[in-house]
């Protein structure tokens, strides 16, 4: 009977494989030990070589990096609401990066590895910032 139960139990593992390298991520590297709150809605993107036209500090490096069937515009969404958690204003010199993933089932040997849609950029907040500049940052 006992036997009976484990090799059940054993099956229905079998059947729910966790797999690992299949969703977005993120991760962000702080420049301190303060942490941010959110002050803006959206985060505003400003691409490599763009100017930024407002004084700023620099609060850490930011990265997201997408999944097998992630899209460009799947990878920036993800930098943005990562930006925003960190309590950024803005990413600035955000970049397109060459990057690979390996995806597998937990305790299997078998690795897919691919070419992840990955940015990378300076997350950074305003100063002097107040609430009127709300609604003047926006995706540049």
């Amino acid at each position: 009977m006992k036997t009976a139960i484990f090799v059940a139990c054993l099956l229905m593992i079998q059947g729910c494989a966790v797999t690992v390298g299949d969703d977005n991520a993120s991760k962000f590297i702080p420049d301190s030990d303060v942490r941010y709150a959110s002050r803006v809605k959206s985060v505003a993107m400003f691409y490599e070589g763009s100017k930024v036209n407002q004084k700023y500090s620099q609060i850490g490096l930011i990265e997201a990096q997408g999944n097998k069937r992630a899209t460009t515009q799947d990878v920036l969404n993800h930098l943005k609401v990562k930006g925003l958690k960190v309590g950024a204003d803005a990413i600035i010199n955000v970049k397109r990066v060459d990057n690979s993933r390996n995806q597998h089932e937990l305790f299997s040997d078998d690795e897919d590895i691919y070419s992840s849609i990955t940015y990378q950029g300076v997350a950074v907040r305003f100063r002097g910032f107040t609430s009127r500049h709300k609604t003047k940052i926006g995706t540049q």
